[in-house]
């Protein structure tokens, strides 16, 4: 110590004695080379169990980075499923459509039969009203009279079919509405399903974390 005028020197009792607890140089040589020897012991440890931590950590990543691909897979797979469906949906539809545009025609067309036809059978059977209320021998079974039964009964027969098919057409049409009203329905589940994956799936997928920051450093 060169500086003698420092407030930390002092005269102290019995400096000069023999510590009782004195280790010799050989001690202090083989505890030093004890304490160095069990150091490289724990640094040792230590990269063994960082190798081992890393090790761990580049497994977990590629499983969650396998994981993740798989589940891109299945997720392009159902949207290629998607974009299948809503496709054929939409054909079907197309479809649908004309055959509803083709039973409003026939309804049209069966409407407009029947209303001509009505007075044709209207006019058959007010004459054959008429010619029943001839009296006695005048009231004859003649070939007038037959061909007006046989008009009345085929115009009424031929009525009566058109009305059958118009009730066919009818149902036809409403079942066919209903089919509409239904693959409408699924496009638009479809469509939406898609717009989600689109605009809200996808880009959260893309932010998969990189390598580094998923092993924390």
């Amino acid at each position: 110590m060169q500086n003698t005028s420092s407030e930390q020197i002092a005269f102290y009792t019995g400096p000069q004695r023999i510590p009782n607890k004195w280790s010799s140089p050989q001690e202090w040589i083989e505890f030093t080379r004890h304490r160095l020897f069990y150091a490289r012991d724990e640094l040792r440890t230590s990269a063994i169990l960082r190798d081992k931590i890393n090790s761990h950590l580049q497994n977990g990543y590629k499983d969650l980075r396998n994981q993740a691909d798989v589940i891109e897979s299945v997720l392009s797979q159902r949207t290629n499923e998607l974009n299948d469906a809503l496709f054929r949906l939409k054909k079907h539809l197309q479809l649908v459509i004309a055959d509803i545009a083709e039973a409003e025609k026939t309804i049209q067309f069966l409407k407009k039969e029947i209303l001509e036809k009505e007075p044709a059978l209207k006019k058959a059977q007010t004459r054959l009203h008429l010619r029943n209320e001839r009296p006695n021998v005048e009231l004859c079974e003649d070939k007038p009279h037959l061909a007006l039964i046989i008009e009345s009964r085929e115009l009424a027969a031929t009525i009566q079919a058109l009305q059958e098919q118009l009730a066919r057409a009818e149902a036809s049409l409403s079942n066919l509405s209903q089919t509409r009203r239904e693959l409408e329905r699924e496009i638009a589940v479809k469509e939406q399903s898609l717009t989600v994956d689109k605009n809200r799936v996808q880009p959260l997928r893309k932010k998969f974390p990189a390598q580094h920051k998923l092993m924390g450093y």
